[in-house]
């Protein structure tokens, strides 16, 4: 079974005249993870914390990882950004409270977001 997951939020770093928008796409074995452990049902709101608090900068994309130690599965988020750093680490501890108020503890846990420059 491979699930295919399109999600589109509006970009707050875009001008308001320009009709484009941050996609996430989720198919494959990413698609099959977040069905499964219920993260669908999560990513858009985690989508717009993205968009909201850091200055993302390109494509997002998810992966899989895996415990190489045990059988911990979890969703990395691969976030583009650019900006001054203090601004960025700002937006990313914000994040982190923000996602553990807005979706549930079990979600929040199976999330990691890794912040690249872009």
């Amino acid at each position: 079974m491979s699930s295919t997951i399109n999600l589109t939020i509006p970009a707050s770093s875009r001008s308001e005249h320009e009709e484009t928008a941050l996609p996430l796409q989720v198919s494959g074995e990413v698609g099959d993870y977040c069905e499964r452990t219920g993260l669908s049902d999560h990513l858009p709101m985690i989508m717009v914390l993205l968009d909201r608090l850091l200055p993302v900068s390109g494509t997002i994309v998810p992966e899989v990882r895996h415990d190489h130690e045990g059988a911990e599965q979890w969703l990395t988020l691969v976030v583009p950004v650019s900006g001054e750093f203090e601004a960025i680490m700002r937006g990313h501890d914000e994040l982190l409270t923000d996602l553990g108020e807005s979706v549930p503890w079990t979600a929040a846990e199976a999330i990691h977001v890794s912040l690249i420059p872009g």
